[in-house]
């Protein structure tokens, strides 16, 4: 398993879900905030790991289009679909963080 995105994940359930932004003002996060979170410690960070957080965002855009046939653009888009819900990024980053 994925260790990244089972607690990029676990994030986004503990502190909620949100759209446009790393982060909002209540501490919720986007998949992309919450990988830089769990990869780097914060999301302002330095990027010196930034290679990794690309990497698992490929991952989860892997199972987006070939597990969920979703064809959305790129990760930032699905994840800010105004019908997106926290329950459906948990999903696809448990799903993400078990795939092969």
């Amino acid at each position: 398993m994925d260790q990244v995105l089972f607690e990029a994940a676990r994030l986004i359930d503990e502190k909620g879900h949100c759209k446009n932004s790393f982060t909002s003002m209540g501490g919720q996060y986007c998949i992309e905030g919450a990988i830089r979170t769990v990869i780097l410690g914060s999301l302002y960070a330095p990027l010196h790991d930034y290679d990794r957080v690309l990497e698992k965002m490929e991952k989860v855009y892997r199972v987006i289009r070939d597990i969920r046939a979703d064809h959305d653009p790129e990760v930032w888009t699905w994840n800010d679909h105004p019908d997106r819900t926290k329950e459906e990024v948990v999903k696809v980053l448990m799903e993400a963080a078990e795939y092969e």
